[in-house]
């Protein structure tokens, strides 16, 4: 996918940057707090996200929100962001780099999709089975979404693993219409 092309290439060189410093961890925890604070702000994330609003409103809008706040490199990175037209892969970046740190690690995370929200020995069965599965330590990353229609949609290290109520019918509707194009 583009978006993960995208979100990838800007991620590494982010965490090059951030490694070569020795700043990797803080980096990531301030980049976690910048796009969840643009997320959260009813008025910066929809100004920022908007293309109707000219970038050096936008870099204007950044600088008075984070500069002083935030080491300048990931104030700079959020400007060329903002030049690229790319401001919107912001939270897909952040969810890259910690990849990539936990990677590091020896860990990875799933991005996991369920209709409704996992108790917790629901989280730690899932989990374990995902390390069992990669042979590494995982954090779950979890978004409640009623469309899934129950099971699981996950993504981890790249793949997508699709246990949703709705794939499973997706898939018997596939087989089924092949079955029939086949006359059988």
């Amino acid at each position: 996918m583009l978006y993960d092309s995208i979100s990838e290439r800007y991620a590494a060189a982010l965490f090059e940057i951030a490694r070569d410093k020795g700043a990797l961890k803080e980096w990531g925890v301030v980049l976690r707090g910048a796009a969840e604070s643009l997320r959260s702000h009813p008025f910066m994330g929809k100004a920022l996200f908007s293309p109707r609003i000219p970038p050096d409103i936008k870099k204007n809008m950044l600088s008075k929100l984070f500069a002083g706040r935030i080491p300048k490199e990931i104030l700079s990175f959020l400007y060329l962001l903002v030049d690229k037209g790319r401001e919107r892969y912001l939270t897909a970046i952040q969810q890259a780099y910690d990849e990539k740190c936990q990677e590091l690690e020896g860990g990875v995370t799933a991005l996991v999709t369920v209709a409704a929200p996992l108790g917790p020995g629901e989280e730690n069965s899932l989990a374990g089975a995902l390390s069992k599965f990669t042979g590494k330590k995982v954090r779950l990353e979890i978004t409640v979404d009623p469309i899934v229609g129950g099971g699981a949609l996950i993504r981890i290290g790249g793949k997508m693993i699709d246990w949703t109520i709705s794939g499973h019918l997706e898939r018997l509707r596939k087989i089924m219409s092949d079955a029939a194009l086949r006359g059988g």
